[in-house]
């Protein structure tokens, strides 16, 4: 087995969880390779010593864990009204674009007339006053 690859599965290897063929190969080459089974044992001696003095749960403790995750797992989600909010935001926008107004082409003329007379003295001064097409 490469170096590389032992390496990468140094933590499968030592927590047992590589197929039986895989790890004897990394076995074999942890008792080949010293770097290696440095590193394996240097390994071993972190996870001593960060589980050492760890409590195991209780019998009490892991009985209620797996009572609440039962009931969790049996209990269904209650039929809310959370699909509402879409349905009423499409509605709304449907509504919206069928009643909306139509924009209808406002003329130059019109919107003189509704400026007042100075605007229309100074369209007639530019000679911007033109007859538009209808």
């Amino acid at each position: 087995m490469e170096h590389e690859l032992a390496v990468e599965l140094l933590d499968e290897y030592r927590d047992g969880a590589l197929p039986a063929a895989e790890a004897a190969g990394v076995a074999a080459h942890f008792e080949a390779c010293p770097a290696c089974r440095t590193r394996l044992e240097e390994r071993e001696r972190l996870s001593a010593a960060l589980f050492a003095g760890a409590p195991a749960p209780s019998e009490v403790f892991v009985a209620k864990v797996m009572a609440r995750v039962r009931a969790e797992e049996r209990e269904e989600e209650p039929a809310g009204w959370g699909w509402l909010a879409p349905a009423f935001a499409f509605a709304a926008a449907v509504v919206l674009a069928i009643l909306r107004p139509v924009a209808r082409p406002v003329s130059a003329q019109s919107l003189v007339a509704s400026a007042g007379p100075v605007a229309a003295q100074s369209v007639d001064l530019l000679g911007l006053a033109q007859e538009e097409p209808r």
